[in-house]
């Protein structure tokens, strides 16, 4: 088997698992551990058809691929709305969202895009708000303004673009000033400044 049959093969295990735990969540819908298996199960299968529809450039992969990537999103929403404190569930909705909104955008589907980056940008504010210390937070909300604003220049958007690049540096110089040793902020904030420079020239 070459590379593409082992991926497929996964897809059909994949699919086999989320016939299976679809089952048992209806039968125990209140239990988060059992949906959360749910989300992370069309999570994986819709990464591996990703790959797939990287090297097929198939519609019908690609579609496949969104089709997982939106069930993951589904029971994701479920589960946040069930238990509102609960961060890993917030981040896993967030990743979610920029996950799909990654998918259209290489799709030239933009406006599609940017409304997920756009669903996605509230999570983050919110995450990254309440976990100041913490880095990972500030990181995603980072990649999410960064990610916004690429779609909103292709869609030539470029005052809004210009915003959005302005609030990733602010939330890139905060970590910088706070963490001024990481090797990796001088990198992130060269690469926004020329975005910036591009939009302001």
């Amino acid at each position: 088997m070459d590379c593409q049959d082992d991926l497929r093969a996964a897809v059909v295990s994949y699919r086999a698992r989320i016939a299976s735990l679809r089952c048992r969540s209806e039968a125990e819908p209140t239990d988060a551990q059992l949906q959360d298996e749910l989300a992370r199960t069309h999570q994986s299968c819709a990464e591996t058809l990703q790959s797939i529809a990287d090297a097929s450039h198939d519609k019908y992969d690609h579609e496949a691929m969104l089709e997982q990537y939106h069930a993951s999103l589904a029971v994701r929403e479920r589960l946040v709305q069930a238990d509102l404190d609960n961060a890993l569930w917030q981040r896993d909705l967030l990743i979610s969202h920029k996950r799909i909104g990654d998918a259209l955008r290489d799709q030239g589907n933009l406006a599609a895009a940017l409304e997920s980056y756009r669903a996605a940008v509230p999570i983050a504010e919110r995450l990254a708000q309440a976990a100041q210390r913490h880095v990972r937070p500030q990181l995603d909300l980072y990649f999410v303004y960064a990610g916004m604003a690429l779609i909103e220049m292709r869609l030539g958007e470029c005052d809004r673009a210009l915003d959005a690049f302005w609030a990733a540096r602010a939330v890139m110089a905060s970590l910088k000033a706070k963490l001024p040793d990481d090797p990796n902020w001088p990198i992130y904030l060269d690469w926004v400044d020329g975005e910036i420079a591009k939009l302001e020239s």
